[in-house]
């Protein structure tokens, strides 16, 4: 099962109150891309299997995000609409959700209306239509909705047995033996503690992050009655060995260490899934091989089921590391925030001769802080510098 599309109508702090985003190609795809770049959903239907989301600082980058979790939390991991859903705090009064979703034979189109009221939020109505795909199916098809035929309304469900809360669309990922399930990474952003373990844990994987590890195990004498796990740390050189708990570890582990082995861990779950990851600044205490390597795991021979990686960055180094530049989202402010592909603000401009970094650096795309701001805030810190402001008063 794979998310193709999204939209929400009736979303705050994006202009026209609209937030959209297409997870399937709008570039030609080679043969040598399928299996890495994108994954083939049927015939000339493609997946992306990295999604990048770059942009100024306060420009949306974190809030499309969220958007994008909390619609995903809904149709994917089937959960119910509730104010603790990511989605919903950016949600005006009323809203429609527009969601396209693959599973197996056939596509679904879903849209559901949403009240968010002070004291409630919950679904009002929704109609989902769907689109057999057999063998002469391809993009063009799916992209027209005059295709889709009929086939569930809320309106018309006996609905004493529904929650009001709950999506129709429940019904179907109720009848999966397994869900595609996504998982974030948000939180961790700001806050950074293992999360994701595993007694499987390999030694290699830690080692790969700190060479001055000579043995991490999690400890296999833990009471069974202890949910909390303990590990037991060497390090090269010294004699000494350390037992600590989990929420010690950031005293002998480096936060490029902890936040990784998060990765690492959801990386695991999502490639054997086919499921979903979605990371917050993605560069934050790793280096650039580091990252390379997560990108790698979803556009390499590892990702046979189609496991997709949802990530920004400040940083548009990192976007070298992505092929294609539909696989780029730009957020941008023009009051309110904007999102678009890359491929599209660039135009004609679109090369592959071209490396995306100096793209974005050359200004062509408005993502860099202005010259003005920069001179402003250089020539403040110099003026209070010069004044003995900076020093601290006691």
């Amino acid at each position: 099962m794979y998310i193709l599309y999204a939209k929400v109508e009736g979303i705050k702090n994006f202009e026209n109150d609209t937030f959209e985003i297409d997870y399937t190609t709008n570039k030609r795809v080679s043969a040598e891309e399928v299996g890495g770049n994108v994954t083939r959903v049927k015939n000339s239907l493609y997946k992306l299997n990295t999604v990048a989301i770059t942009g100024k600082n306060a420009s949306g980058k974190t809030t499309a995000l969220n958007i994008i979790k909390g619609i995903q939390d809904i149709y994917l991991n089937n959960e119910s609409l509730t104010p603790d859903n990511s989605l919903v705090r950016y949600l005006k009064p009323t809203a429609t959700i527009h969601v396209k979703i693959f599973d197996a034979a056939y596509i679904y189109s879903i849209q559901s209306h949403v009240i968010n009221s002070k004291d409630d939020v919950y679904f009002e109505n929704e109609i989902i239509n769907r689109l057999k795909v057999t063998s002469k199916f391809n993009k063009k098809i799916y992209d027209d909705d005059r295709n889709y035929e009929s086939f569930l309304s809320r309106s018309a469900l006996d609905t004493d047995y529904l929650k009001k809360e709950d999506s129709i669309f429940s019904g179907i990922l109720n009848q999966k033996e397994a869900l595609n399930k996504s998982y974030d990474l948000i939180m961790h952003t700001n806050f950074n503690f293992l999360s994701y373990y595993s007694e499987s844990m390999s030694e290699d994987m830690v080692k790969l992050l700190d060479s001055g590890i000579q043995e991490f195990t999690i400890h296999p004498d833990v009471h069974e009655n202890d949910k909390m796990p303990k590990f037991k740390i060497k390090f090269k050189g010294i004699p000494e060995t350390i037992h600590s708990d989990l929420m010690d570890l950031e005293d002998y582990l480096s936060s490029g260490t902890i936040r990784a082995l998060n990765i690492f861990g959801c990386i695991i779950r999502v490639l054997h899934t086919g499921g979903y990851l979605i990371i917050d600044e993605i560069e934050n205490h790793l280096n650039k091989r580091i990252i390379q390597l997560i990108i790698e795991f979803f556009t390499g021979e590892l990702n046979v089921n189609g496991a997709t990686l949802i990530f920004s960055t400040h940083y548009v180094e990192v976007l070298d590391t992505i092929d294609r530049s539909d696989a780029i989202y730009v957020t941008q402010k023009k009051p309110k925030s904007d999102i678009h592909r890359f491929s599209d603000l660039l135009g004609d401009k679109d090369r592959n001769d071209k490396k995306k970094s100096d793209l974005f650096l050359s200004g062509i795309i408005d993502t860099m802080p202005t010259y003005q701001s920069y001179r402003g805030t250089k020539n403040i810190i110099a003026a209070l510098l010069q004044k003995g402001d900076a020093h601290e008063k006691n």
